[in-house]
């Protein structure tokens, strides 16, 4: 187990997670007069009177988090948090009461209409809306906007891929792809090459007679 030290001179600190950090006592814990929410889940709190010091050393607080502490058993433990005028959320899932309605035995010890939420539910028994809801679904838009990047960049790959693509295939075919300008030239250059035979068999033609008449 670890004991809670270095919150010395945090005397306005307003919220306190100390999840998963093998606290098993809350006797160090210093006073933290402005706290409103102490996060204590996944610890060894156990039935020794340590919420008796929460109560004791946070007066305004309003959040109680003690989710996932299997040595906490009896609900009667909660007693002593009754003195917090302000509490008005305890979560306790996780805890192996003795109890199975753990969460009513909560709602009776505080003046009605004190508390407003015993493990994500009100006295009727309603769903209440919980500052972890919140922070899980803050959770999902950073996952939508993550998968949208990454999409984008699929994208962008697949232009890269596809422009890559058209060079290596123009290589491989080699003059079997002409433009319409390229097909253009290759007729006009075929065209004079005809015009220019014709032009010397005229020519010829035109030497034979000179010639004749230079025998005779």
């Amino acid at each position: 187990s670890h004991d809670i030290e270095g919150l010395d001179g945090f005397e306005n600190l307003k919220t306190l997670s100390l999840i998963r950090c093998g606290v098993a006592s809350l006797a160090d814990l210093p006073n933290l007069p402005e706290l409103r929410k102490l996060n204590v889940s996944q610890n060894r709190i156990s039935n020794t009177g340590m919420l008796g010091h929460v109560a004791k050393k946070c007066p305004k607080l309003e959040q109680l988090i003690v989710c996932d502490n299997p040595k906490l058993t009896k609900v009667e433990e909660f007693t002593a948090l009754t003195a917090l005028k302000r509490l008005e959320r305890i979560d306790a899932e996780g805890c192996n009461f003795e109890e199975e309605d753990h969460a009513r035995l909560i709602f009776e010890m505080f003046p009605e209409g004190q508390m407003k939420n015993v493990d994500g539910y009100n006295e009727k028994g309603e769903e209440v809306y919980s500052d972890s809801e919140d922070d899980s679904e803050e959770d999902d838009g950073d996952d939508e906007e993550e998968e949208d990047v990454d999409d984008d960049e699929e994208n962008d790959d697949g232009d890269d891929e596809e422009d890559d693509e058209k060079p290596a295939y123009a290589a491989l075919v080699g003059d079997a792809i002409l433009s319409d300008d390229d097909e253009d030239a290759e007729l006009s250059e075929e065209e004079g090459s005809e015009d220019f035979e014709d032009e010397e068999e005229d020519d010829e033609e035109d030497d034979e007679p000179a010639a004749k008449k230079a025998k005779q």
